[in-house]
């Protein structure tokens, strides 16, 4: 069975995205280094990832992601 889950971010600047998606990886202990040779959608990858991981350790199972953007 395939469960479909889509996350839209509204009403968001890029810069703002950039710079949100920037600070969580900050806090996550990711060098600032990386983070500034990383661009917007490699921002968004990294974070999704992590948010994939934790859905997967909740359902006890491994989660297919496609990200679209």
């Amino acid at each position: 069975m395939k469960h479909v889950v889509t996350i839209e971010l509204r009403e968001i600047k890029p810069k703002q995205l950039r710079k949100a998606l920037a600070e969580h990886l900050r806090r996550q202990g990711v060098d600032a280094r990386d983070i500034d040779a990383m661009g917007t959608r490699d921002l968004l990858g990294e974070v999704m990832h992590e948010l994939t991981s934790q859905l997967a350790a909740i359902v006890e199972d491994t989660a297919e992601l496609t990200v679209r953007g």
